[in-house]
This record gives C-alpha cells, structure tokens and sequence, in this order.
C-alpha cells in the first residue's frame, strides 16, 4: 500500500464474508484506539412524506440492542472509559465512530458491532430521539452554513433527492407521519431492514493491537450484519439542471458579512484522482499573489479573501466546483464586476493551456507534503481512512495517497473541466435581500453618557433574548500592560461572578465579561424577563468588585510559548533555547538607539503587511492574542513603536534570561523519539543537560559505544582547561575526534575511520554549546516545597526536573 515515508503504521485491508469491506490500522505508538463505520445511504433515501428518517434512524441505533438492552450501555461503556462518540449523517453518508482508551477497546467493539446487528428500536427511545433531532434543527436555525445548505437543497431539481429536507424536525417527522397514517417506530425498521446492508458499509479500525487480533475482531462482531445488496438509487443525475444555472440569488444572512459565492455543477471526477485536473485549477484560481485574482479585486477594495473547492462527496454521480469571495460592501455593489474579472481570468487559463511544468511544481510539493504527513490522534485517523476508503475507483493500493498525490499530468482533462467554469453556472450573494425589509436597529434612548440599541432579531419564535452592555475603557488598549490588566480584572470578575450566579446558569441564562479594544463588554443572554435583573446584577458585583492578592496570584497566567521539532534530542533543542535568549539580550544590550529604532520600523512594515492579508474571515476579535486585541494596525503598529530599547531590555532580563531573571519561569515539555536514544532515570539524575544533549548528538550519529560517564569528564576537564571550540571546521572535527577518542569505553574498543565520517553537525554544535557557551546556561534554582521525585520526576545536576515515570506522573 503506497503510504508516506513518515508513517509507521501498519495496514490490512480485508473483505468479511458478508461483503463488508475492513481497513485495519497498527499505530503501535498510540495510546487509544478507534473504530469508524460508514454506511452508504443518508437522506438521498429518506421517504418524501418522512424526510429526515435517515437522521432519526442514526440516533435511535445506538439505543439499546438485544445483547445489551439497556439504552445507555453504549455511552455509558464509552463514557466511563474516558471516551467520545459521534456519529453524523449527510445526503449519501451515515456515520458512527468512537475512541476510547486501547484496555477498554474491545468491549467497545462489541457494543458498536451489536447496535448494527440487532438494534432494538424501543418505541419510547423513538420520542426522545425525535426531540433531539427537532432540537438540532432549531440549532441550526442561526447557522449561515446550514441556511446556505438549505437554500441549495431548495433550489435542486425537486425530483432529485438532493432537494429533501435532510435534518428533518418535528413537522416532517411525527407531524407528517400522522398526516399520512403512518407508525414511525415502524418505518424506521423497514428503512434499517432495506438499506443496512453490509454490502454498502466500510469499516475502519485503528489501534496499537497487532493486526492479526484487530482481524479476529472484526471478522468475529462485525460478520453477523446481514448482505441485503445494495438498495440505494445511485446515478440520479446533477441535482442542478439547465433551468437554475445562469441565475443570481440574494438571501439574507445571519451575520453582517457579505459574501459571493459562485457554484458550478460538474460532472463526477473522482475517477481521475491520479491526475486530479481541479488540482491545478484550484492552485490558479485561489492564487493570492501579484496578478492573481484575489490580489486584484482586493486593490480595488471589492474583497477581503477568496477561498476556492472542489465538492466530491455530494454522490458518486455528481460534483460541485464553488468560488467563495469575501465582499465588502463596495464589492456587493460591484458583483458584475467581480464576476468579470473571474470568467476573464478562467478565459486566460483556457487560452494559455495547461503547463506541464506547472503541474510537475505541484505535483513535488504533494508529494513532500505527503512524504512528511504527521500522524494524527486515532479518532482523526480513522475519520480520515473513511474517506479514503469509499471511493470506488481507487485501487486498494492507492487507499492512502488518494487526494494527496497528483503525479499524471492530463492537459485534456483539465481543459475539459476549465469549461465548466463559465457565466451560465449558479451565483449567490450572502447579503441581504435587496427587495426584503431590512432588520433595522433602533435607538432607544441616547445621552451625554450612554445610548441605548434594540433590535428584532426576526429569527427567534421564543422570548430569547441577548444584551450587550459596552462600557467605554479608553486607556485599556494604550498600552500592552493595560490590556493584561483589563483581561485579568474580566478574568477574576467571571470567577466571582460564576461562583455567585451558578443558579442563573442551571436557569438557562448566559453571561459574559470580556476586554475588547476600547471598552469591557457584558453579555447576557437567555430568557428575555430575566435578562435585565441579571444584568443589573452583574453590574452591581462589578462595581463592589476589588482584586485581592489571592485572587491575583491564582489568577490564569500569561507565557511565551516556542515549539520546536528537529532531528536531535530534545535536550540539545532546549540547549539553543537557553542561547536564543542570551543572545536576543545581548544583541538588545550591544544595539544603538539608532538600529533599534530602524529593527521597529521595520517591524512596523512587516506587521502592516501581514495584517493587510489577513482574510476578513478570520474573525477579527475572536484570536485570543494581545497583539490582534490591541486595535486597529495603526493603532498597533503606534504602540509598539513607542516601546523603548531600554524597556525592552528590562523587560526581557526581568522575564526571559535565565541567568539573571527575577521571575524567571519556565517549563519544558519534551518528547523523545521512540526510534532515538533517552537517557535512563539514572542517567537523567546524575549527568548534566548538556552531557545528555551531547551524548545524544554522538549516539545518534552512529557512536553507539561511547562511555557517557567519559563524555562528562571530557567537558568537564575542558571547561577547567578553558579549551575553546575553534570555527575552523577543520579543527572543530578534530576536537570532536578527541572527545570521541576520550570517551571510548575501558574495552579499548576503537571507532573505525567510517564512523569518524559520520560527524555532522550536530555533535560540533552540542559541544561548543557545552563548551565555550556552558557559563550562558546557569543552575536551575532548586523548587523544594513540593516533592518532585514522588510524583514521577527526577532531577539532573544542574538541577533541572524532568518528567522520567509518566504513567506515575499522569496519576497525580
């Protein structure tokens, strides 16, 4: 099976004897295992006179079965061994998946299996299932997505079953059962008994069992569910005929963004996933670079980001290729123009030609992407193969690499699809309707100190209500400081206010106190005859509200965080850490006002332009960082050029260098390589950081028999000698010739001038790092008020704790 160079897994694709077809998956390393079952039919199949069965049909099977009757056995089982479970279901899909600790996973094998081999539809589980699927509607009620959805179903061919109402709710359900004289506990079995076959369903089991148990496993549960073939209408057709192209469609939207979007039905072309022609269209279209699309309709202000796809999972039949266009209002008003400008471009793409070259470009990037894939949790993984798995063209030894690599060029094919691209597809603006009454605000009350808004949401059919109480804080985004200071007094109010008002919660009322750019907002929202005595509340509590010492110092904390993934040892990468900061001081220290005002006005320019190609949807306000929250970007950019280079220096000695910082905090959080050398608990205690990070470098090279207590003595003699690591690489390797030579174990065992070869990097870095660096990395203050070594740690000379007995450490 052709899978990444970087994946360890091991994999096994088998068919049962009733047809089901089964992927199991070997993660040696995972910590929890997962299963994932998808069935081949949604709502494609749902009834017209019971649209939404196939989502009712998906709660209700989990709801007890013959082997384990009780309705919650299945949640229960997951729940209480710290696991999840979903399931979902969509027009042509039913899906069910769970993970759950790898001791517990059989048994949840067995409750999953059980539910699709013999549920028992309990006609009093049907009613509970019915209002939560009604429940689930009304959910969606204020989702643009879903009403986007909706509004796509509605506009389908009425005689394809794209148009059905796929969710479903009380009226088309219960109400529509009784309309019709029919029993749903009923129709239910008849839609289990015709559609859930085995022919129809895939299976993914992921786990760090060996593949022969995962095999016994599946083979044994999952073989009972019955072959009934494959009943479902398939080929129906594009849902989107002749008479809905070419047509503009404004809707209403929930929230004040605008949007166009521009929807082009395509045939199937989920046979061609080795040349994958939308692949190159897509890298074209959704360009954002000088000359491209995206870069020109946001020069002429129409657009703050585009985002481009193409929709394969509708049916086997049919697919969608869409162009998503972030408007401002400027650009609602020019939406001819914009739609231009993109049939001009597609019409440039056309006439050029496909380029082979481009296409090998791509193609070497899928491939190093892919190459590099990083393994995801179990759940994900088998989430992901379920995907994979379905397509019907695929070969089974291209499961893996399926959408991921692009490695036949076919300038025919994506010519072909390029002409789908044209002015008679579908269009949408998301904007208000320009012929619907608009949801107009209304000033209540308005004075020299505060002014008051209403507005009908149009939506709502209870009394629910939200207030929003903006109180104008003009200082809190002057300065970095004010802004902590603002969020930790919303922080510690909230906590107060939780404790206090946890009755208005168990009622159903929501709250909320959150630092914005220039004021501190309060939210309310629930019942609307409860709202204004909660808010009043709140209010009062605010202003009796006083900070104590003991609610500072438990107050959440603020840290700079760094990520780093390298070939060597953690230790040596906790190493550069520790010489990152030194030199960042230094380098502050040594500057002249003069270049650091020129480093601040080039960060100026950059920040400027990054915040310029942030895409409006990225939810500005919403990023919980200090810098997004201070403002608008000159607002930004005007603080932070009013940092000095002195503040800056006293505010990195205070904070970040280790040798000298008065707060001083930090935690390393380090994963070893399973493939790599670790040190022992033994060696961890009695050998320093650098040691470990130099003996790692030199058995990763291939220096396997090196004395690591010889390696100590070696660094520790040459710090007494003051020896210094030239920067001749020549001699460099030469002293690590030396180090090695000197560290051999008392056999006399001699490495081979191969070995010797081996040197890289890594090993010259770690010991001049060890070496001419050691004074940069001083002790780590010993913390004794808490017992490290009980709960799993030990500590290394230089005094830094390590975690060494993990499942000891989890347990506290």
């Amino acid at each position: 099976m052709e899978q990444p160079a970087s994946d360890s897994n091991n994999y096994r694709l088998i068919r049962l004897p009733n047809n089901l077809v089964v992927m199991c998956v070997q993660d040696v390393g995972a910590k929890t295992s997962a299963a994932a079952l998808s069935v081949n039919v949604g709502s494609n199949m749902d009834p017209v006179e019971l649209q939404g069965l196939a989502h009712l049909l998906e709660h209700m099977l989990p709801r007890g079965t013959e082997r384990f009757p009780d309705v919650d056995e299945y949640q229960s089982y997951i729940s209480h061994h710290t696991g999840n479970c979903n399931a979902s279901t969509n027009f042509s899909r039913t899906r069910f998946y769970f993970g759950i600790p790898s001791d517990a996973f059989e048994g949840a094998l067995d409750r999953f299996a059980s539910f699709l081999v013999s549920p028992l539809f309990s006609r009093d589980c049907v009613d509970h299932e019915l209002s939560t699927v009604d429940s689930e509607f009304k959910g969606f009620l204020n989702s643009d997505s879903w009403r986007l959805q909706h509004l796509e179903s509605k506009l389908s061919d009425h005689n394809h079953p794209h148009s059905k109402f796929m969710p479903g709710n009380m009226d088309s359900l219960q109400q529509s059962a009784k309309d019709h004289g029919l029993d749903l506990q009923e129709e239910l079995i008849k839609f289990y008994n015709k559609y859930y076959s085995s022919d129809i369903m895939k299976l993914i089991v992921c786990g760090n069992h060996a593949l022969d148990q995962l095999v016994e496993w599946t083979v044994s549960k999952f073989s009972a569910i019955k072959s009934k073939g494959d009943n479902v209408q398939r080929d129906l057709g594009h849902p989107v005929s002749a008479e809905f192209l070419g047509k503009v469609i404004y809707y209403e939207t929930v929230d004040d963004k605008g949007v166009m979007i521009m929807r082009f039905p395509i045939p199937s072309v989920s046979a061609m996933y080795r040349s994958y022609p939308f692949y190159y269209i897509n890298h074209f279209i959704a360009h954002k670079g000088p000359g491209s699309i995206t870069s020109y309709l946001k020069r002429q202000g129409w657009a703050t980001g585009m985002v481009v796809s193409t929709n394969f999972g509708k049916d086997d039949g049919f697919c969608e290729f869409s162009i998503t266009i972030k408007v401002t209002q400027n650009g609602l008003r020019h939406y001819e123009d914009i739609l231009r400008v993109v049939f001009a471009y597609v019409r440039m793409l056309v006439s050029g030609g496909p380029q082979e070259w481009v296409h090998h470009e791509l193609s070497s990037q899928l491939q190093l992407r892919f190459d590099s894939k990083k393994k995801s949790k179990a759940v994900s993984q088998a989430l992901s193969y379920m995907y994979l798995i379905f397509n019907k063209y695929v070969a089974p030894e291209h499961i893996l690499s399926k959408g991921s690599l692009c490695d036949t060029f076919n300038y025919d094919a994506i010519l072909h699809c390029l002409g789908f691209i044209n002015p008679v597809a579908t269009k949408s603006n998301s904007t208000p309707d320009h012929d619907a009454p608009a949801l107009e605000h209304t000033l209540l009350k308005l004075n020299d100190n505060f002014e008051v808004w209403y507005r009908n949401d149009g939506l709502s059919r209870k009394a629910i209500g939200k207030i929003t109480l903006s109180i104008n804080v003009p200082n809190i985004s002057s300065s970095p400081q004010n802004y902590i200071m603002g969020l930790l007094y919303c922080d510690m109010l909230k906590s107060k206010l939780i404790n206090d008002l946890n009755s208005a919660e168990h009622a159903g009322l929501k709250f909320g106190v959150d630092a914005a750019e220039s004021t501190i907002e309060v939210h309310v929202e629930g019942s609307s005859n409860k709202l204004v005595g909660l808010l009043m509340t709140i209010v009062e509590e605010a202003k009796a509200f006083k900070v104590t010492d003991a609610q500072l110092s438990a107050s959440d904390k603020y840290a700079l965080c760094l990520q780093i993934e390298g070939e060597s040892n953690p230790m040596f990468m906790a190493m550069h850490i520790n010489k990152l900061f030194h030199e960042m001081q230094q380098q502050l220290v040594e500057m002249t006002d003069e270049e650091f005002e020129d480093r601040m006005e080039s960060f100026a320019c950059i920040f400027e332009d990054q915040n310029a190609g942030v895409e409006g949807g990225k939810h500005k306000g919403r990023v919980h960082s200090i810098v997004s929250a201070l403002g608008d970007c000159k607002q930004q950019i005007d603080i932070v050029q009013s940092v000095t280079r002195c503040q800056l220096v006293a505010f990195w000695n205070k904070y970040f260098l280790p040798s000298a910082a008065s707060e001083y905090t930090r935690i390393d959080v380090q994963v070893w390589s399973a493939k790599a050398w670790k040190p022992t608990e033994s060696e961890f205690k009695n050998y320093s950081a650098k040691t470990l990070a130099l003996f790692g470098c030199l058995h990763s090279e291939g220096f396997n028999a090196l004395d690591i207590g010889k390696v100590d003595e070696f660094i520790t003699a040459s710090i007494a000698a003051h020896k210094e690591l030239p920067e001749n690489s020549e001699d460099a390797e030469s002293l690590v010739a030396e180090l090695k030579s000197a560290s051999l174990p008392a056999s006399g065992a001699k490495y081979t001038e191969g070995e010797s070869a081996k040197h890289g990097l890594y090993t010259g870095i770690a010991l001049k790092l060890a070496i001419k660096d050691h004074k940069t990395f001083g002790n780590y203050a010993p913390i004794s008020r808490t017992d490290f070594a009980a709960i799993g740690m030990a500590q290394t000379p230089d005094g830094l704790w390590l975690v060494t007995d993990y499942q000891k450490f989890q347990a506290t």
